[in-house]
């Protein structure tokens, strides 16, 4: 993207008001542009994100006149992460990544929440509390009303937004189970000049926001307009407008790329009416998670809401990707190469890397780092992957590098943490209520080898008294031949006096 664009859009950012309406459609004209020649020539896959970061952080600010006032510091206390997990598989993340927390020298209190006794025992609960303290472990069963509950357990994704709602923190870093931070995540609240702007800072997904989004179709009456007709979002910044461009025919402002939902910063004072679509979008879940791009979750239900609200947001940097090379065999019968991704890597606006998000190959019991198939994190590269597992463009292939220190660091940590989490009783019990072979298995496996190992631990002890039975048994028969024998020796000693003496009188 050519320097002026960049400066120019960073100007506007920069500024608490957004007045100048024909200077932002001038810019969004030629980032439109841009991203086109970016997405038609072979240009770096990087070129292309950046382009659509900056036209969709151009929309953004458009979608609010203002950005308010900043509040006043908050005390400690009222700033805090939110994490979500329950069960064997999350909980068993949510362990790591708290200890990884904890480890940086992160002190904000956590709230954890889970839904019922079923995905954390109190006992579970309490020990959790001892060990990463400041935490709270919020039950939802208890903690959130009726219509929520219902939500809460009949879609899981959909405890992460109500999470947000109903927390008691005012300033919310939400983070996903398996997310872990590679540093102390405490200075975000002041360091990102975007969160200080808007009051919320999200992270981009891998992909694009697909044209005619039905989600957002069915929102088109609550979407803002777009700042000049013909420039309304996705539709249109991809070239054209077409007939079935519902859309971008309506002129509604919708977003352009997808949103991560991995980690995010809220603060609920100032997105106060975000927070209420949140609320509302998520309670509606049967009807709108289906239409969202993906597997039908939460993520992008937090940025429609922002939309909705007509609040604006700060957008994060773009993402890379960790994982490593595996191939496959194609369709023609070809082994091909691949980049198999497994964590989402993000930075902070200073470009430093701050999340690792091991969205798959979770961290799971048995798991041990001299195993080259448990390590996964192998390889790096600065751009998205194809999520469908085809061949990388060259783009992608060559912008490879190695894992950062900091993460293979972050990586030796974590597989310490799980040892830790194996030698705890109530995870061994809750992974022998897990449905997935993998936990409940090596539940039972450990269970085994344990009653295997008392049994031993009883003959043992049962031949140690064994052998110290014969041992007595042999010893007191010894004593008793040797007292008959000292016996029969006094009787034989004392009948031979008697004759000797007899003789004696005799004579």
């Amino acid at each position: 993207m050519p320097a002026r664009m960049f400066h120019a859009a960073h100007s506007i950012r920069a500024t608490p008001t957004c007045n100048n309406a024909a200077v932002i459609r001038i810019l969004k004209m030629s980032a439109a542009r841009q991203l086109r020649d970016t997405c038609r020539g072979s240009v770096s896959v990087r070129a292309a994100i950046d382009a659509q970061n900056e036209l969709h952080a151009l929309h953004v600010l458009q979608s609010s006149s203002h950005v308010g006032p900043l509040p006043p510091r908050l005390p400690p206390g009222r700033r805090g992460i939110v994490i979500c997990a329950g069960g064997a598989k999350y909980i068993a993340c949510a362990f790591v990544s708290m200890a990884a927390l904890r480890a940086s020298g992160c002190g904000l209190p956590i709230e954890l929440w889970h839904v019922g006794e079923e995905e954390l025992s109190e006992r579970a609960a309490a020990d959790l509390q001892s060990r990463f303290r400041p935490l709270r472990c919020v039950d939802a069963a208890r903690a959130l009303p009726e219509e929520d509950l219902d939500a809460a357990r009949e879609q899981h994704y959909a405890i992460k937004p109500l999470a947000v709602v109903h927390s008691a923190f005012d300033e919310v870093l939400l983070l996903d189970a398996d997310n872990h931070v590679l540093r102390d995540p405490t200075d975000l609240f002041d360091t990102q000049q975007g969160y200080v702007r808007c009051g919320a800072m999200f992270w981009p997904d891998f992909h694009p926001f697909p044209q005619n989004c039905a989600a957002c179709v069915s929102l088109i009456d609550r979407l803002p307009d777009a700042p000049g007709p013909g420039h309304s979002g996705g539709a249109a910044a991809a070239g054209g407008v077409g007939e079935k461009d519902v859309l971008a025919k309506s002129g509604k402002l919708c977003p352009l790329w997808q949103q991560e939902s991995g980690q995010l910063l809220v603060d609920r004072r100032r997105c106060r009416a975000a927070v209420q679509a949140l609320h509302e979008l998520t309670l509606g879940w049967r009807a709108l998670y289906p239409t969202l791009p993906g597997a039908g979750g939460d993520k992008d239900t937090f940025q429609l809401a922002w939309y909705v609200a007509r609040q604006p947001f700060a957008w994060g940097q773009r993402i890379s990707a960790v994982g490593r090379m595996a191939t496959a065999r194609g369709r023609n019968g070809r082994h091909a190469i691949f980049f198999a991704g497994n964590t989402m890597l993000h930075r902070d606006e200073q470009g430093e890397l701050l999340f690792a998000h091991k969205n798959l190959y979770k961290w799971a019991p048995g798991m041990r780092p001299e195993v080259e198939a448990d390590r996964a994190w192998k390889l790096v590269i600065y751009a998205a992957p194809d999520h469908m597992g085809f061949n990388l463009p060259p783009c992608i292939s060559r912008s490879r590098v190695p894992v950062p220190a900091e993460l293979q660091e972050l990586e030796s940590q974590c597989f310490a943490y799980l040892r830790e989490l194996e030698d705890l009783p109530w995870f061994e019990n809750l992974c022998m209520r897990c449905k997935e072979e993998r936990y409940s298995g090596w539940a039972r496996e450990r269970a085994m080898r344990r009653m295997l190992r008392t049994a031993g631990q009883h003959v043992r002890a049962a031949r140690r008294c064994s052998t110290h039975r014969e041992q007595t048994v042999a010893a007191v028969a010894c004593l008793v031949v040797g007292l008959l024998l000292a016996v029969a020796t006094s009787v034989w000693i004392a009948v031979v006096r008697a004759r000797g003496g007899g003789r004696t009188a005799a004579a």
